[in-house]
């Protein structure tokens, strides 16, 4: 297998980047869709550098002077888990708030608020831009001093858990 840490990371940035623009030349577009790609490619990305899932997330699309790191941590969960699951954003409760997390297309700023109701805002295309920055930032850290990709990265592209390993075989007439 003729993997790189550098080649893993430019190719996961142009499937990501790639399917974010055809998103956002959408209008109006598929806000939680988009919003939910960033998220998860962010996890993606985190886990490739065999960081924290919510790493680059925390680290580059929530600025540390908007929010604190595990506030940051609270955006990424609700965005990243509601909209995966059951593809609306989960309210981050504290003892005396519910705060809903807000994807905006255009309209509204990255991580600006309301307090009636109580959210915060999520900008998509500032999420893309900050997350293409992370990309760059990350490949260029890695220029000159490239390595293997994490063994664990490397085992989340496959599975030796089908349900019907028999099927499969027959599926592809007994070739392996």
């Amino acid at each position: 297998m003729d993997e790189s840490l550098l080649k893993e990371l430019s190719r996961l940035r142009r499937w990501v980047i790639t399917d974010l623009d055809r998103m956002l030349a959408l209008n109006p577009g598929p806000n939680y869709a988009a919003a939910l790609l960033i998220a998860i490619a962010s996890e993606g990305l985190s886990r490739l550098l065999g960081r924290e899932k919510h790493s680059i997330f925390v680290d580059y699309l929530v600025p540390s002077s908007a929010v604190s790191t595990a506030m940051a941590r609270d955006v990424w969960d609700a965005l990243r888990n509601g909209l995966a699951h059951i593809y609306e954003t989960k309210r981050v409760k504290t003892n005396s708030l519910a705060v809903e997390i807000n994807v905006s297309w255009e309209r509204r700023a990255h991580l600006t608020i309301s307090h009636r109701p109580t959210e915060i805002y999520v900008n998509v295309r500032t999420m893309r831009n900050l997350l293409l920055k992370a990309f760059r930032a990350e490949e260029a850290r890695l220029r000159g001093r490239d390595r293997v990709p994490p063994r664990k990265w490397l085992e989340k592209r496959e599975t030796d858990k089908s349900k019907d390993p028999t099927g499969w075989k027959n599926l592809f007439g007994g070739r392996k």
